[in-house]
């Protein structure tokens, strides 16, 4: 065991067991740098801040227009029409945004409000439909309630806040059209659905009757309904019957008293 010189290391054996019960790295080690380096610290946090608000700055400002739509539901129960006939608020949405999404349709609403015009003279047509649908936003909030309307609302993001504004107020209004033409062919689709039906059932019906009016005419005076009447004609014919044999006993009685007084 080697033991420790008079005068040798004292300092360094009485530190050791202190140095290895308190850890070497506390909280308040990195205020007291962040304290002593204050300046150039606050340095990096000004340049830092002038450089994003000078990027900021010069980004190009984009503005978002939304148009919202209020959409009642149906008064037509779904169980009275076939299920081919009613058709989900949801799903005639997605219909109507496919129609606004495809290819054509972005294409003619980019020149008819001029939207991005130098990305189409220097950019694949394709390209530009692609930015134009990340810019168009459509979604369907459902009400809380049975009786809450539902509402649509258009978002259009632009650069032009004039153009986004109207291309938001013309998606609307093209909304509210397709909405209106499919729910006007749904009402004539379920009136002629209706239709067919009162056709069938006026059909059966006419054939019922006729059925029932051959039925009656082969057992005539055999119905259950005629039994009041059957009733009746036999208590007649009884009447008449007992008349008949009153009469009988009475041309019997008269023919003996004429045989006697002969």
């Amino acid at each position: 065991m080697s033991k420790l010189l008079p005068g040798q290391n004292t300092a360094a054996a009485r530190k050791a067991p202190a140095l290895a019960g308190n850890p070497q790295f506390q909280p308040y080690s990195l205020l007291r740098a962040m304290w002593k380096q204050k300046l150039p610290a606050l340095t990096i946090w000004i340049a830092i801040t002038a450089i994003t608000v000078f990027v900021v700055l010069r980004l190009p400002r984009t503005y978002q227009a939304e148009a919202t739509v209020l959409v009642g539901n149906p008064p037509m129960a779904k169980e009275m029409v076939a299920s081919t006939v009613s058709t989900d608020m949801q799903d005639r949405m997605e219909q109507i945004r496919q129609k606004v999404l495809s290819h054509e349709y972005l294409l003619q609403l980019m020149a008819t409000y001029g939207l991005h015009e130098g990305d189409r003279k220097s950019m694949p047509p394709e390209r530009v439909v692609e930015y134009m649908r990340d810019e168009i936003e459509m979604r369907l909030d459902r009400g809380w309630g049975p009786g809450t309307p539902n509402t649509f609302r258009v978002s259009v993001l632009s650069k032009n806040a004039e153009a986004s504004a109207k291309v938001a107020n013309h998606l609307a209004q093209f909304f509210i059209a397709e909405n209106q033409r499919q729910r006007e062919d749904q009402a004539g689709t379920a009136s002629a659905f209706f239709d067919t039906r009162m056709t069938d059932a006026k059909a059966q019906v006419e054939a019922s009757e006729a059925s029932l009016n051959r039925f009656k005419t082969a057992y005539a005076g055999e119905l259950p309904q005629q039994q009041e009447a059957l009733l009746a004609q036999l208590a007649q014919a009884r009447t008449q019957l007992q008349g008949v044999q009153d009469a009988l006993s009475r041309s019997a009685q008269n023919r003996l008293l004429m045989n006697n007084s002969l």
